[in-house]
C-alpha cells in the first residue's frame, strides 16, 4: 500500500474519531483484549465469536483513552453469517472513563519467560465497574512498556 494513501486513512480515522469524542486524537496502538464473558458484557463489547479475545485499537486522545473495534470479519464468518441469516459486525467502543481504579501493569515474568518471551507484548488490567472488580490481559503490538506508557498517562490524569 502506498505510504502517502496510508498517512490519508490515519488522518482521515484521527479527525473523524476525534470529532466524534470531541477530544483530539494524540496515538493509537493495536491491542487485543482478553477477558471473561461478565468483564466484556460490563464493558459492553462483543469478543470474537468462539473467544475470550477482541482485537481494536487504543485510542489515547488529549484528555480521554479509548478502546475501538472496527465492525470486520472474516471471509469464512461472512459465509457462515449470510447463509445462517444472521447480522454482520457492529461497531464496538469503550470509554475507559467508564471505569475506577484502573490499573495496568506489566506481566510478571516468570523464571520459564526466556523459553516463551511473550511477556514483553502483554500487560494485566484491571479496574472496576458497578463496584466490582474486573481482570482483564491485554496483548500488544508493540513494546509493552511502550503501550504501558499511554495508559500511565491516562491514570496520572
Amino acid at each position: 500500500m502506498d505510504m502517502a494513501k496510508n498517512d490519508d486513512y490515519k488522518t482521515k480515522f484521527f479527525e473523524s474519531f476525534s470529532a466524534r469524542v470531541n477530544d483530539k486524537v494524540e496515538c493509537i496502538e493495536m491491542i487485543n483484549i482478553q477477558a471473561d464473558d461478565e468483564t466484556f458484557k460490563k464493558m459492553g463489547l462483543i469478543p470474537q465469536p468462539g473467544t475470550d479475545v477482541l482485537w481494536g485499537l487504543l485510542v489515547s486522545c488529549e484528555k480521554g483513552l479509548f478502546f475501538y473495534v472496527h465492525p470486520s470479519e472474516t471471509i469464512m464468518m461472512a459465509m457462515l453469517r449470510v447463509a445462517s441469516h444472521d447480522e454482520g459486525p457492529k461497531e464496538q467502543f469503550f470509554d475507559f472513563k467508564n471505569v475506577v481504579n484502573l490499573e495496568v501493569h506489566q506481566k510478571e515474568k516468570k523464571w520459564y519467560d526466556f523459553l516463551f518471551n511473550d511477556s514483553k507484548f502483554v500487560l494485566d488490567g484491571s479496574f472496576e465497574i458497578e463496584g466490582r472488580k474486573h481482570i482483564c490481559r491485554i496483548n500488544t503490538q508493540r513494546k509493552a512498556a511502550d503501550v504501558k506508557k499511554i495508559f500511565d498517562k491516562y491514570i496520572s490524569q
